[in-house]
């Protein structure tokens, strides 16, 4: 049977760690970390210290006790022993996540052509309208800033959420980007060990105003799923409460994140916080 480029193509987006998983070999969780999740190896019967390596960001296996690698389906066809149409066919019939971590890059505005002009307080009206159709109360304004920017010889001003790395997320009505280095934004707390996850800061601003109260937990906000694997979700003591995206990269980002609490119920059926806020909020 023949399949064309875009069935190979969505099929190779298959998370080969589930697939591993749903096959029974688990992750070694010694050895794995931000980037990489080992497994003892599945191609060979004996193997004391895991040395089956599979890379996230690109969804992508490498054994290094045979020194070869590949993709989901040279996975399957090793593992299973079949050929490349068996392997799709077989790989289509399974239903596995996908990779969204590979999936979705990550894209940033350079430094070179984005210059921070001012950083101060949230003063602006236009800026101010923006937050309050998006039903974000005064209470959050203390997480954020108003950042202006010359963007190739463009002036503009826009809600700023300053990452780990001491870098912008950048939103207004009519942009939405993120200055590089991209990176995660963590807000700590003396008061609590529980944490609660977000993906990114408009639905952190959001469940901020639901509540109408400063949280005592700390805080993750990932700035995008694709940054879930820079956290050691492992070595976190307290609860993690994840308040992602309803949707497919929501539970892909969930399943990363070890011992989650799923709290996504809070805003179902909306798809994130800050729809749910603004369909349902009065003020």
């Amino acid at each position: 049977m023949h399949y064309d480029n875009k069935i190979i193509d969505s099929v190779k987006t298959k998370d080969i760690v589930q697939y591993l998983e749903s096959l029974g070999y688990p992750r070694d969780k010694k050895h794995s970390g931000q980037s990489y999740i080992f497994f003892k190896s599945p191609l060979r019967n004996i193997e004391k210290t895991a040395s089956f390596a599979v890379k996230i960001r690109t969804n992508t296996w490498f054994d290094y006790g045979v020194g070869r690698g590949g993709n989901i389906i040279s996975l399957c066809m090793e593992l299973e022993h079949l050929s490349f149409p068996k392997a799709i066919e077989r790989l289509t019939s399974i239903p596995l996540y996908k990779n969204m971590i590979m999936r979705e890059y990550v894209e940033e505005a350079h430094k070179s052509s984005v210059e921070v002009l001012e950083v101060k307080t949230i003063s602006s009206p236009e800026l101010i309208s923006y937050l309050k159709s998006r039903k974000i109360d005064e209470i959050a304004y203390q997480y954020i800033k108003e950042v202006k920017v010359n963007n190739k010889g463009k002036i503009w001003s826009a809600i700023g959420f300053l990452n780990d790395k001491n870098s912008w997320e950048l939103r207004n009505k009519y942009i939405k980007i993120s200055l590089a280095p991209k990176d995660i934004t963590i807000i700590r707390s003396l008061k609590s060990k529980d944490c609660i996850v977000f993906e990114g800061f408009m639905d952190f601003l959001s469940y901020i105003s639901y509540y109408n109260n400063i949280t005592n937990f700390n805080v993750f906000v990932l700035n995008s799923i694709c940054l879930v694997g820079r956290v050691e979700w492992n070595m976190i003591q307290g609860n993690i409460y994840y308040y992602g995206d309803n949707d497919k990269g929501g539970d892909e980002c969930l399943r990363h994140i070890e011992r989650g609490i799923d709290m996504r119920h809070v805003f179902a059926p909306y798809k994130d916080f800050n729809e749910f806020l603004v369909g349902t909020y009065p003020f």
